[in-house]
């Protein structure tokens, strides 16, 4: 039997990011991101992605957010940031 779970916008997101962040070299494109919810990453999660930045557990370059090789090892809990 094949069940389907409707989920909400902010779970579809929180998911994209916890996804999108256990691949390490691609991280979470914004292009992407913005043509799928019709927002920024940085808009949706402003708090998280500056600390995460603080911590240097999380890089920002102009395509994408990714993991640091610092954040790979705290994972877990960079993952929480996003539920």
């Amino acid at each position: 039997m094949n069940e389907s779970i409707l989920i909400d916008r902010q779970t579809e997101m929180d998911e994209t990011m916890l996804t999108g962040m256990r691949l390490t070299e691609e991280g979470v494109g914004f292009e992407r991101f913005r043509k799928r919810f019709g927002a920024e990453i940085e808009d949706v999660y402003p708090k998280e992605i500056e600390e995460l930045k603080e911590k240097k557990l999380v890089e920002v370059d102009d395509e994408r957010v990714r993991l640091t090789k610092g954040g790979r090892l705290v994972a877990n809990w960079v993952f929480e940031k996003f539920v």
